[in-house]
């Protein structure tokens, strides 16, 4: 797909900005560039492994949307061509009419690789996709999301000294990580989201309050807020958790629990701090907040009921998705300025997202082609002008799908629904 039609953004005539909200004249579908991306390279998830790694990948990935802010922003590299995969392990996960459908994305800490399912927690080695342990049974929270039409398994979350934390259809639990044991569990507590950790501080959202915990468990405070339907990590920086209630979003001061402000409109992503500023996708577009009061900074529209499903942030590029009402989605580019954002590029993605993000590629999961039997994949975009280099298929069946990736420094690992582990690097 050539530059031309992907960067049309960049010189689109029409532009038009109203009181700070900003519209693309014109534009009634999610992107004028209408044919799926293609890639350059595609690996199978089928392909032979090629053996485990000499020394311990760098980097970690300690929850699925990368820290404790949701950025989903990776500091380390992505592999650029010739992808290899380096060891694959089929984890044994419930069935539902022989089939697993229910393993949640991946989360990395030093040395191990941690996969919930809805009665436990998988670790296995970063380094040769061994099994180490599989603790449980634990009720593990269980949610849905946009595309896959059925419950997804939250990932669990590894916090400090490697603890792994987990949220619970009845609570929150914290594992050893050496061994999958029970350190502590906190009860009273339903369909627990994963929690954000910050500075020595766990912050969980249930279904109908907040809780704060210090990591050997002792509650700090307790906040009643209803949550609605999504069960996605609160973002917390600045000394600020944000959470999304049933009504919009709320901020709370770290340290005690009181309540710093409210917004109440439809929030359709999890909420992303960067700074001084909360980034959320809404029912009509992108809102930058002031992260101490909650006002507005900044805000970015294409129209009304176009809804912005997934964010990820890097330092220089917002990654959004977008649904209209009645069309495929589409993911774009909106380049980071001193006064908000401006689009840079977007590309087809049909009922895909945006999940993670270096300074130079996107990682989006999307079907590269077309048709029943069309494949999930993972698929990198290039942070300049959106064109694709490589991409990983899995399969068309539902235990097959793809979960969003671990971000490592020149490795993915990666998960299927039904249970499927491996990691990907660059070829030896």
């Amino acid at each position: 797909m050539n530059r031309s039609r992907r960067d049309f953004l960049s010189s689109v005539a029409g532009m038009a900005s109203v009181g700070g909200l900003i519209g693309l004249a014109g534009c009634s579908s999610s992107c004028p560039d209408s044919g799926r991306p293609s890639a350059d390279e595609t690996l199978s998830f089928d392909e032979e492994p090629i053996g485990g790694f000499d020394t311990v990948p760098a980097g970690t990935w300690p929850t699925e949307t990368g820290d404790a802010a949701n950025t989903g922003f990776a500091t380390g590299q992505l592999p650029e061509s010739d992808l290899a995969v380096r060891w694959r392990t089929q984890l044994d996960i419930p069935t539902e009419d022989g089939v697993g459908v229910d393993a949640s994305a991946p989360v990395v800490g030093s040395d191990r690789v941690f996969v919930a399912d809805p009665e436990g927690v998988h670790a296995l080695s970063l380094r040769t996709g061994v099994l180490d342990w599989v603790s449980g049974p634990h009720s593990v929270t269980e949610t849905e999301r946009y595309g896959t039409y059925r419950p997804e398994t939250i990932a669990p979350r590894i916090g400090p000294e490697g603890r792994v934390f987990v949220g619970l259809e009845s609570g929150l639990v914290a594992l050893d990580r050496t061994d999958g044991t029970v350190l502590w569990e906190a009860r009273d507590f339903s369909a627990v989201a994963p929690p954000t950790i910050i500075d020595g501080t766990v912050i969980a959202q249930g279904e109908r309050s907040v809780r704060a915990f210090q990591l050997d468990g002792t509650e700090r405070w307790e906040v009643a807020a209803s949550r609605g339907t999504g069960r996605r990590q609160p973002a917390a920086g600045s000394n600020t958790v944000v959470v999304r209630s049933d009504r919009g979003l709320r901020a709370y001061n770290i340290e005690t629990g009181d309540r710093r402000w409210t917004r109440s409109f439809r929030a359709e992503s999890a909420p992303v701090i960067d700074g001084a500023t909360c980034f959320v996708g809404t029912d009509d577009g992108l809102a930058l907040l002031d992260l101490s009061d909650g006002t507005d900074r900044f805000s970015y529209s294409r129209g009304e009921y176009m809804q912005f499903q997934s964010l990820v942030l890097t330092p220089e590029t917002v990654y959004v998705v977008e649904q209209p009402p009645e069309a495929g989605a589409a993911s774009f580019a909106l380049s980071r300025t001193d006064t908000g954002v401006e689009p840079r590029w977007c590309s087809y993605i049909g009922d895909g997202t945006v999940n993670a993000a270096t300074e130079d590629w996107a990682l989006g999961l999307l079907s590269l082609d077309e048709g029943p039997g069309s494949e999930r994949s993972v698929a990198a975009f290039s942070a300049n002008v959106g064109s694709v280099p490589w991409g990983i298929t899995s399969g068309s069946r539902s235990d097959t799908w793809l979960n969003p990736p671990a971000v490592l420094d020149g490795v993915l690992v990666l998960t299927t629904r039904g249970g499927q582990t491996l990691a990907v690097s660059g070829g030896d």
